[in-house]
């Protein structure tokens, strides 16, 4: 394996090593007018000397705005006078680190705290091995952020890299020039169904005791058996969880209890709850509700049923017909649909060459007979294929 060997920082009067500066302009030619003017920051080398502060600004240069990810609460934070040399180091050598990842986080826009943005991290070591370290040193990671327009990281924002979703519990918004933050790897999913019943799921953090959690300071509490510690994002579907809502983890159910939902990240913000704090307490499955093959606590009892009329529609050759959909959701009529939880209808055939379906408002589907022979006519809610009807449709 060969090594590339990385040469420091140099002013307009330093030399740059004769291989470097092939490797740099293999063809003598010249830097060019037309390049990106950082494109060098890839490769690591200079195309030729540069002046000191021009090589700073290059390094700070971000297609995301500084300052687009921080709150107007953090108004009054000043900046440091080395604070740019600080992220432009960041931002020059991060990528050299063996845990140099690329991830999707949550958080870099303040008017889209849920929104996904692709970013380059480094995934340091929070903690070292010990004889008295018992936790797992992946769960527990340092992030830094490559780009320099990253200063502030949202608590309880998502960052999904490495097979896994990790929780922002602390991060450092205070005193550092770049945006630095504690993550905790999150170990188990909430699963729940959402008004359509699909399946949703909300990542967690679980663990035996309280202060592992990263919510609760201090001492160390031990749970009793049969009950463990939990951390989630606090986000509108989330917002929904009380002290009586049931959770299916591997083969147990579980119970919310002590639920705490009042830490803001500002003092005087109360709506700035960015994590949810909870114990889960085990009780056993109840087989008549618990859907435990998708493990969603009490999802037997979510039905949408659809029926078609009429059950068999004949048509000639080249005429028009309609079918309607009749759409029952937990017993109650649901065919429109509204504002909160609109309702498409998706209409096909199985055989074009017979007949061909197109919606029309109301939960009707018009079909055009094409040719004589017999197909299904199918109906399916957009927002959940898995809910459908089919009629039959002959064509003489």
């Amino acid at each position: 394996m060969s090594l590339v060997k990385t040469e420091p920082i140099r002013g307009p009067a330093d030399p740059i090593p004769a291989a470097a500066q092939k490797a740099a302009d293999p063809t003598g030619s010249g830097p060019t007018t037309t390049a990106p003017d950082t494109a060098w920051i890839s490769s690591g080398l200079r195309p030729g000397p540069i002046d000191p502060a021009e090589h700073l600004t290059r390094l700070l240069r971000s297609a995301r705005p500084l300052g687009a990810d921080v709150p107007a609460a953090l108004g009054d934070r000043q900046r440091a006078y080395l604070q740019p040399g600080s992220r432009a180091f960041v931002r020059q050598y991060a990528r050299y680190a063996p845990d140099f990842v690329t991830a999707r986080v949550q958080g870099l826009r303040a008017e889209d705290p849920f929104g996904w943005d692709t970013a380059r991290v480094r995934l340091s070591e929070a903690m070292w091995q010990s004889a008295g370290v018992m936790r797992d040193q992946d769960d527990y990671k340092l992030v830094l952020f490559e780009d320099p327009a990253v200063t502030y990281v949202r608590p309880g924002a998502k960052l999904e890299t490495m097979g896994n979703t990790w929780l922002v519990t602390r991060p450092r918004n205070l005193s550092v020039a770049a945006g630095v933050c504690l993550v905790r790897r999150c170990t188990a999913a909430w699963n729940y169904l959402d008004w359509y019943g699909n399946v949703q799921h909300e990542p967690m953090i679980v663990s035996d005791t309280v202060s592992s959690v990263g919510i609760v300071s201090g001492t160390v509490i031990n749970l009793a058996s049969g009950s463990w510690a939990a951390v989630c994002q606090y986000n509108p579907q989330t917002a929904c969880l009380d002290r009586n809502t049931r959770m299916i983890l591997g083969s147990g159910a579980y119970r919310v209890g002590r639920l705490q939902d009042f830490l803001t990240e500002f003092s005087d913000e109360p709506d700035s709850i960015r994590l949810l704090g909870f114990s889960l307490e085990y009780e056993e499955p109840n087989g008549a509700i618990d859907d435990m093959t998708r493990r969603v606590a009490g999802g037997r009892s979510f039905c949408w049923t659809l029926e078609l009329e009429p059950g068999t529609l004949t048509l000639p050759e080249g005429a028009v017909g309609e079918g309607r959909v009749r759409s029952l959701r937990c017993g109650r009529e649901a065919a429109a649909g509204t504002a909160e939880h609109p309702i498409d209808w998706i209409w096909t055939t199985t055989d074009s060459a017979v007949a061909i379906a197109e919606p029309l408002p109301g939960g009707v589907g018009r079909v055009t007979a094409l040719g004589t022979g017999s197909c299904l006519l199918r109906c399916e809610l957009a927002q959940n294929p898995e809910v459908h009807a089919e009629a039959a449709v002959l064509v003489q």
